[in-house]
């Protein structure tokens, strides 16, 4: 009589990996984010920006920015203060590339060109 409740139980129930006879991928996708309102905060974050004019710099400031930059190696972290479109923007991140022929670094995938920088740092 035990054998017969088990293989009744057995049948009842769904395929393993399955409940309610959904594949779990499936049952995973309901709890996945919803962005109701899609680019609002990408909105927010430049509406939270304060447009400021370009600041030229002293000879003596392009000199140390200039020996931070000899230094500096790919995979190394810095935090980089820069010039973007109409403000100045901060970035930290692992130099991913340096080129002195375009007069260019990449911190992660950020482009930022040398005359753009205000101030760099290599962190440890």
């Amino acid at each position: 009589m035990a054998e017969t409740r088990s293989t009744l139980f057995d049948d009842r129930l769904p395929p393993r990996g399955q409940i309610l006879g959904r594949p779990s991928p499936e049952r995973a996708r309901q709890f996945m984010p919803f962005a109701a309102l899609r680019g609002y905060y990408d909105l927010i974050r430049e509406r939270e920006r304060v447009p400021e004019k370009r600041r030229d710099l002293a000879q003596e400031d392009i000199e140390r920015l200039s020996e931070v930059l000899a230094r500096l190696t790919k995979g190394q972290m810095v935090r980089a203060r820069y010039y973007d479109r109409d403000a100045y923007v901060t970035r930290e991140g692992v130099v991913t590339r340096i080129d002195p022929v375009a007069h260019e670094l990449t911190v992660v995938t950020t482009r930022i060109r040398f005359e753009d920088l205000l101030e760099i740092e290599a962190l440890p």
